[in-house]
């Protein structure tokens, strides 16, 4: 008997193991069945969630400027893309009539239009003059260092009866002192010049969105002090706002860069470019007549 009971005891000691086996198969076969039907949502779902991180921070990093935004935005929009074509198309456009006015080396046929008026356009890298020394400073040239008196001789020119270019801008602010001898010009050269040829000048500071549009909307030209970044490298540069459009986009006159001129900007983005270390009232000088 006592072998029986042995025997007994240890054929029911195996009965756990087999109980285990069977719910771990069981176990594992459900498992099966989850992945093979849940997965696949809980898989988009994450990628989902990873698309819309990317496109908001595409659109965070984006929003400075339009034009990149609507480029990437194709594939999402047809309208959009339609009329991203047909903004490359114009830009092509003006690529091409801007070759055709700089082939007898001059910016001479660019007109501008502005909220004051005409303006007559000069760009520091006309080949008429942009190896020319910066007044009496050899050092430099007025393609290197004459965004100054290239954006004051637009105004000047434009917004009263004397005439100047580039060259002869830069040697009147050479003798009046706005010139620094290290390059470039001391940021007084906007206020100054306008109080000398009698003309308005009022200082924004730092501006906002709307106080920028207000001036425009008002017939009022507005002098910017850009720092590093979209207009310029390591220094600063000055441009003006010329316009503005139905949608609050801002058009500019940029005495380096003539591409600029075709853009439409934000005005977001040209308060972010704009310099913080500006004195002398800017980085924002508004001027009239």
């Amino acid at each position: 008997m006592k072998n029986k009971k042995n025997n007994y005891r240890r054929k029911s000691k195996k009965h756990p193991l087999k109980l285990g086996l069977f719910l771990f198969i069981m176990a594992f076969i459900i498992t099966s069945l989850c992945v093979k039907f849940f997965s696949p949502n809980i898989q988009n779902s994450f990628i989902a969630h990873s698309a819309r991180k990317v496109i908001d921070s595409k659109e965070s990093d984006e929003s400075n400027n339009g034009e990149e935004f609507v480029e990437n935005k194709e594939s999402i929009n047809p309208d959009q893309s339609k009329e991203n074509n047909i903004a490359k198309k114009t830009e092509e456009e003006n690529n091409k009539i801007l070759e055709k006015e700089t082939d007898d080396n001059s910016f001479d046929n660019i007109k501008l239009s502005s909220v004051a008026g005409p303006l007559k356009y000069y760009n520091q890298l006309d080949p008429r003059w942009k190896d020319l020394p910066f007044g009496s400073n050899t050092k430099f040239t007025i393609g290197t260092d004459a965004c100054g008196p290239t954006v004051m001789a637009t105004i000047i020119s434009s917004l009263t009866d004397n005439e100047f270019d580039p060259v002869s801008m830069t040697d009147w602010a050479d003798k009046e002192g706005y010139l620094a001898s290290g390059g470039g010009a001391f940021h007084e050269i906007i206020p100054g010049t306008c109080e000398s040829f009698g003309l308005k000048v009022k200082s924004l500071g730092i501006a906002t969105k709307e106080e920028l549009l207000d001036e425009l909307k008002a017939g009022n030209l507005i002098v910017e002090l850009t720092g590093n970044g979209i207009f310029s490298e390591g220094t600063g540069h000055f441009i003006i706002l010329i316009d503005y459009t139905n949608d609050d986009s801002i058009y500019i006159s940029d005495p380096a860069h003539v591409k600029n001129i075709y853009k439409k900007w934000d005005a977001d983005t040209l308060i972010r470019e704009a310099s913080r270390a500006a004195q002398d009232g800017g980085p924002f000088w508004v001027i009239s007549k």
